[in-house]
């Protein structure tokens, strides 16, 4: 299940190409907000139902509108990055946003907007944190980022702009979290260069009607 910070959660009940994503309140018993992420692929698929042809649907990026189609088609727009430190559901560059009207579509990514954090779990997500709990002498210094809050004591938050006032006193230097995705491993040299095998000399060559005529490869 993909909760927001106001335990609802991402449902594609009614969703097709054209019809968006929505968030209702968080159902464990609802296939409709169930969906599974498929690698390497990224993809963001759907746990039930199916699309044309009857292939498996998933989530796309469709010029802001993140929308439901056909998992074969247009993969680069179906290709979700899911940050577990902030929270963020990102494609292209735009993260996945939940919106009051219940609405969800992909907006420029904005740290200190808390409808673009996502929890990713079988559960509905947890309840916010109480209220105050808004520095880190009271929070802690957790190694995630924690939903529900207005700002953050976990190591990423320097990147995301969202860190308390009092984190740097609090919790000190702590090492960013690694990418998910790395480190790469070193790249294999190419093999040496053998050169290229000369085409030079005369060719026969047959355009789609039958025609035949002979050209001249020269190298310089």
């Amino acid at each position: 299940m993909l909760g927001a910070p106001q335990r609802t959660c991402l449902d594609s009940e009614g969703a097709d190409n054209e019809r968006p994503l929505r968030t209702a309140p968080c159902d464990p018993n609802r296939t409709s907000q169930l969906f599974s992420y498929e690698q390497p692929a990224r993809f963001l698929a759907l746990a039930s139902g199916s699309c044309v042809g009857g292939s498996p649907c998933c989530v796309e990026n469709w010029q802001g509108s993140c929308t439901v189609f056909s998992c074969s088609d247009m993969p680069g727009i179906k290709a979700w990055d899911y940050d577990n430190a902030s929270g963020t559901i990102t494609n292209g560059g735009q993260c996945m946003t939940a919106h009051g009207s219940g609405g969800v579509t992909a907006e420029p990514c904005k740290p200190s907007d808390s409808q673009q954090h996502w929890l990713i779990g079988p559960e509905s997500p947890a309840p916010p944190a109480p209220p105050g709990a808004s520095t880190c002498a009271k929070m802690g210094c957790p190694p995630d980022w924690t939903p529900g809050l207005p700002c953050q004591c976990n190591p990423d938050c320097e990147r995301y702009g969202n860190c308390c006032k009092d984190k740097e006193s609090v919790c000190g230097a702590m090492p960013p979290s690694p990418p998910p995705w790395g480190p790469w491993p070193p790249s294999p040299p190419w093999p040496p260069s053998r050169g290229c095998a000369s085409i030079a000399g005369s060719w026969r060559v047959s355009d789609s009607g039958g025609k035949t005529s002979t050209v001249t490869v020269t190298q310089r």
